[in-house]
């Protein structure tokens, strides 16, 4: 007798929000209309496998067997609004996907506390968790803020203190996806009994360590941060608006906004495919100044572009500037559309139109950032015009209160440098006089960094750069050239004589007196500077007679 066919298995269910099932549905029944009903379905896959989309919600679990399972919490963002926050109750983990997270890499040696910050804390991965925040999270402060208010039952203030000072576990793996493996094991039922952690003992975030030691201090540090980014938003903010097929002119928009925010201005991004023309309107009518970019589809915008640009055109003061840019894989049109429309409609550009092909470079990711420089400066020159003597003086963050004490301040003097630096295809530099050693051994000096320079971002730590010693009498052209306005983009050098050192591929200035090659070991902030603690590697002494360059001032408030 033949033998009955064996039931098909259950279908693999994924769970994950409603905007990143209907990403997913999209891509596989491309022109589809992506209903409740249609996100459901299960789809048949190779050697007859299903699988099933599920969508999941602020509140809802999913049980793992025995008393294990998961939380899940909705933490969307403009860039991001799919992300959905997962806590394990067994082992007080959080993995929060983008929040909490940093560009380093950990290791993988097996140790149990390898892939985390203990031992560590925010002396080594701090700067690393304030450079990812104001990469990618200060744009966004405002839904950053909703997603710490929503993880706020597990994040709080002092999560041990509210679990009773309960002993962290030690059965869990190190690593993001050790941890994840960890939650598929096998659980006896009733014979599992482990009591509820009150609040998180860890945040395992997408990118960098798994943060366990430095946990209260990191979310009290982003509470802060987000909160300084709003109330700097309610003052007056730049509207960064956009849509993106591929993620190339959503890496655009950030570039950016990375550059408004170096610049003390406050960004609004907006993700037009996700928002309403009423969202539109109201985010033009409170902020200063816009940019927006758009993929090309079809030789055309997409339609959601074009119906913001209805907006803007309609609602949009043309007291303030604005910009176009975006990314194509062959024509482009996008772009020159965007930029003719407001041009027809009145309005003045702060930086010319952007355009990238298929995936932006460093060195389109680095003119994107200085354009985003540009248009806040633009706006901020505008307010000035605007604002009364007192409040230029505040607006400009003077903590100066007497004209003798301005002019005390300025008698300090510091030596002329043409500090330069590399980023992979992108090259930079600046003049510096706020120069000083720092050590005798190691070899060592600080430089200070106004925010809003392009070179700041080229200056995080571990990185490389190098300061050239200009020399009196022979620095006039150095410093001409390097104080002239640049487009973003444009060559820093001009007609500097420079040459490339082997070492760290960053540029020595022939004509300096002397050059020493560093790489950055810390950074501190500094009220509208950085100070760049960096420990000299290499140096050389390129002219055995002369004096080094002073620069000397009569005012604190300038340089």
């Amino acid at each position: 007798a033949q033998e009955p066919s064996p039931a098909a298995p259950p279908a693999v269910e994924v769970w994950c929000s409603n905007p990143a099932a209907r990403v997913i549905y999209a891509a596989l029944e491309p022109g589809t209309p992506a209903s409740s009903e249609a996100l459901t379905k299960a789809w048949k896959g190779p050697k007859g496998l299903r699988a099933r989309l599920r969508t999941v919600k602020t509140g809802e679990e999913l049980p793992l067997g025995g008393a294990r399972r998961l939380q899940f919490t909705a933490a969307p963002t403009p860039r991001w609004p799919d992300t959905v926050a997962t806590f394990d109750p067994q082992s007080g983990i959080l993995f929060t996907s983008k929040l909490f997270s940093a560009h380093v890499a950990t290791k993988t040696t097996g140790a149990d506390e390898d892939a985390t910050d203990v031992g560590l804390g925010f002396d080594e991965f701090g700067g690393d968790w304030r450079y990812f925040f104001d990469c990618m999270l200060a744009p966004m402060a405002r839904p950053a803020a909703r997603a710490l208010t929503t993880l706020a039952p597990y994040v709080g203030d002092d999560p041990d203190a509210s679990s009773g000072g309960a002993e962290r576990p030690k059965s869990v793996a190190p690593g993001l996806t050790r941890l994840l493996l960890k939650f598929a094991e096998p659980f006896a039922g009733d014979k599992v009994h482990v009591p509820k952690p009150a609040k998180m003992s860890a945040i395992a975030p997408l990118h960098g360590p798994v943060v366990r030691s430095a946990r209260n201090e990191l979310v009290r540090e982003y509470r802060v941060w987000v909160d300084a980014q709003v109330r700097s938003a309610d003052d007056f903010s730049v509207a960064v608006i956009y849509a993106s097929a591929y993620g190339n002119t959503s890496a655009m928009a950030q570039a950016i906004a990375r550059g408004i925010t170096k610049a003390g201005v406050a960004v609004e991004m907006l993700n037009c495919e996700l928002s309403t023309n009423e969202e539109i309107e109201a985010l033009i009518e409170k902020t200063d100044g816009f940019c927006i970019g758009a993929p090309t589809l079809g030789g055309h915008m997409p339609t959601p572009v074009s119906n913001a640009l209805g907006v803007i055109v309609k609602e949009s003061t043309r007291e303030f500037p604005a910009g176009v840019f975006g990314s194509f894989g062959w024509s482009g049109e996008a772009v020159d559309l965007m930029e003719a429309r407001l041009k027809d409609g009145g309005f003045d550009f702060a930086f010319s139109p952007i355009r990238c092909k298929f995936k932006p470079t460093q060195e389109t990711l680095q003119i994107c950032e200085e354009s985003g420089t540009d248009l806040a400066q633009s706006v901020k020159k505008i307010r000035r015009k605007k604002q009364s003597e007192k409040t230029k003086q505040v607006s400009a963050g003077s903590s100066f209160g007497q004209s003798d004490t301005t002019a005390a301040v300025g008698r300090i003097v510091g030596s002329l440098c043409a500090v330069t630096a590399k980023k992979d295809d992108a090259q930079s530099a600046m003049l510096a006089s706020w120069v000083s050693q720092a050590s005798f051994n190691p070899p060592a000096l600080t430089v200070a960094v106004a925010k809003e320079r392009a070179v700041e971002s080229f200056l995080l730590k571990g990185s490389n750069f190098n300061l050239n010693v200009l020399q009196a009498g022979n620095e006039k052209d150095t410093m001409k050239a390097l104080l002239k306005p640049f487009k973003p983009g444009e060559n820093r050098f001009g007609d500097m004589e420079v040459e490339i050192s082997e070492r760290n591929g960053c540029a020595i200035v022939t004509e300096a007196l002397s050059y020493l090659e560093c790489e950055v070991t810390e950074r501190m902030e500094c009220g509208d500077h950085w100070v760049v603690l960096a420990t000299v590697r290499e140096g050389k002494l390129l002219k055995e007679e002369g004096l080094t360059a002073i620069h000397h001032r009569k005012t604190g408030t300038s340089y």
